[in-house]
């Protein structure tokens, strides 16, 4: 559902959007070079790292730049998200000792 791979009537855009940030904080804690949130705080300006969990952050971001439309800022995320308007963001990343900057 992150990556559009199956029909928007199949899954809840909110529940995806906050999973895919949960997501993307998780993976930039561990791997800062697979994910650069600083293009989502740009675009948006509502800070990854003043919220808990990824429901928290849409609901803010719905507040701050969609008026309160919750289910708005879930798809506009996802669809930045989908077109690579937030940059370039891996999800996955090879096993350990497998593609690592030194």
């Amino acid at each position: 559902a992150m990556c559009d791979d199956i029909g928007a009537a199949a899954y809840d855009p909110q529940a995806v959007a906050s999973a895919l940030l949960e997501a993307l904080v998780l993976a930039e804690a561990e791997r800062p070079a697979y994910v650069r949130l600083d293009k989502l705080r740009e675009r948006w300006g509502v800070p990854t790292d003043e919220c808990s969990c990824g429901e928290e952050y849409v609901a803010q971001l719905a507040e701050e730049r969609f008026t309160g439309d919750v289910q708005r800022a879930a798809t506009t995320l996802l669809k930045d998200f989908r077109s690579g308007s937030l940059g370039r963001l891996c999800l996955e990343w090879p096993a350990e000792g497998q593609g690592e900057e030194r």
